[in-house]
């Protein structure tokens, strides 16, 4: 007996060792590449540090470029991340340092390896966890986006999160574990809308999950009607936890603009960016290779040439509101949405045939395991760079397939079910919105996890094949 507890002992060490192992190589590796490109710190494509300084100098929201006007409220993006940098600001200038942003991407990534290990050894995935945790680690599309101010690495950790809670929820079934689940996708949306249906599918999918722990036996009297009413309760619970996360930011905006918005107003602008005429003809007609510019003038068929630019036509639905270039704000901004998600859907009806197409090359964007080509002269080192990137994706997906085998039935199954509808919930609000490459960096979790659940299937078949021999 004695010795049996030794061994458990011993065991227990050595997988504490190997996490260990695994996260101090994830902060040498993601440390290492942030101080290679620090130097990106310092762009601001999304204006999410823009937002930060206004939220610490003035306590408003808002995307005004402070040299040209002063701040007033806008919509225009999810709040969570620039609420995360604003709480950086020290010293009495309340700077938010370069390097304080490069410390908090670094904390998130290791939080998302820890979380991505403990979900798979959760889902009795064993050794196979820390590689799930390490394909997080390494992938290219986390990497890359941890050295850049934006949304990808705080989203990762919000699905892991978020998924954490609703396995967690899975095993032991009350309104506590529900209320958790559901405030964590409700933080999820905050930090990106397309998180949103996931909330309700996941309030849906709740209520038909038998309550209590699983595998425990279950008192047969009254059974029926008190199952019923938990049922409710944890349903209900999540959808509290979820609403009661998003609430704040829905009370600003009614406050703000008399808009009860649970979103942002940049839905209208990605909208029209994914489908309209340009776009459509870009899809049909182009040989280079290169990704769609916006700033490209566009010919329209053989006789009459139509040479405005997309940006050039959003302009010129911009100043019909008299509000000048990247400064929309109040009504004018929530207006200007409608708008163009109304000149969206028009372009739509006007070519269902291009929607379509452009709906098949955004999933493809999505899923793609190449990135594309940023430059009719590519140099050898970049062209090499995609190619290691694609064979890396590939390796992926061919466990990830492999992961699905094994798996089956059970993953259409809780607790697998949730993170499957999450890749299905992205892959479809993307066949309508804009979408490359990045948009699906908060789902590569979950893809590892089944990836680590193929490598058992394919370790095990060939342990089969060589005991066989």
């Amino acid at each position: 007996m004695g010795a049996r507890v030794t061994l458990a002992s011993r065991a227990s060490q050595f997988a504490h060792w190997r996490l260990i192992a695994l996260l101090a190589f994830t902060l040498a590796l993601r440390g290492g590449l942030i101080l290679a490109r620090f130097d990106q710190l310092q762009a601001d494509p999304d204006s999410y540090l823009l937002i930060a300084q206004h939220l610490v100098r003035s306590a408003v929201f808002s995307v005004d470029d402070p040299s040209v006007n002063s701040p007033r409220p806008s919509a225009y993006r999810p709040p969570l991340y620039p609420v995360l940098l604003s709480n950086l600001a020290v010293g009495k200038d309340l700077i938010i340092h370069s390097g304080a942003i490069a410390i908090a991407h670094l904390a998130m990534g290791l939080a998302t390896v820890w979380l991505t290990w403990l979900i798979a050894r959760w889902l009795e995935l064993g050794w196979a966890s820390y590689i799930a945790g390490l394909l997080v680690a390494c992938d290219p599309i986390l990497l890359n986006q941890q050295s850049l101010i934006m949304t990808e690495t705080l989203a990762a950790l919000c699905t892991v999160i978020a998924w954490a809670l609703l396995v967690r929820f899975h095993f032991n079934r009350n309104w506590w574990n529900a209320g958790l689940a559901g405030g964590a996708i409700g933080l999820a949306a905050l930090c990106r809308p397309t998180y949103l249906p996931w909330l309700a599918v996941s309030v849906l999918l709740s209520l038909l999950l038998k309550p209590g722990k699983v595998g425990a036996s279950q008192s047969t009297s009254q059974q029926p009607n008190r199952e019923i009413s938990q049922r409710l309760l944890n349903a209900i619970a999540m959808l509290i936890g979820g609403v009661s996360v998003l609430s704040p930011w829905v009370i600003r905006n009614y406050q703000a603009f008399q808009e009860p918005l649970v979103t942002t107003t940049h839905g209208g602008y990605t909208l029209y960016l994914a489908n309209n005429r340009h776009f459509f003809a870009y899809l049909r007609h182009d040989q280079t290779g290169l990704p769609w510019d916006p700033k490209n003038r566009t010919e329209f068929g053989d006789q009459l040439r139509y040479r405005e630019s997309f940006n050039e036509e959003l302009n010129g639905v911009l100043y019909g509101l008299n509000a000048p270039v990247l400064s929309l704000v109040g009504n004018n901004e929530f207006e200007y949405d409608r708008m163009l998600a109304e000149q969206s859907r028009q372009e739509i009806r006007n070519d269902p045939a291009g929607f379509l197409l452009a709906a098949w090359y955004r999933v493809r964007q999505l899923w793609s395991p190449l990135p594309y080509k940023l430059a009719a002269d590519e140099s050898r080192a970049r062209m090499l760079l995609r190619y290691l990137t694609a064979g890396w994706y590939l390796t992926v997906y061919a466990l990830a397939l492999a992961g699905c085998y094994r798996l089956r039935w059970n993953l259409l199954r809780s607790p697998w079910l949730w993170g499957v509808l999450l890749c299905a919930i992205f892959t479809g609000v993307h066949t309508l919105y804009w979408c490359n490459l990045r948009m699906r960096a908060p789902l590569m979790p979950i893809v590892a996890i089944v990836a680590a659940a193929g490598l058992l299937q394919v370790t095990q078949s060939a342990g089969r094949v060589r005991s066989s021999a």
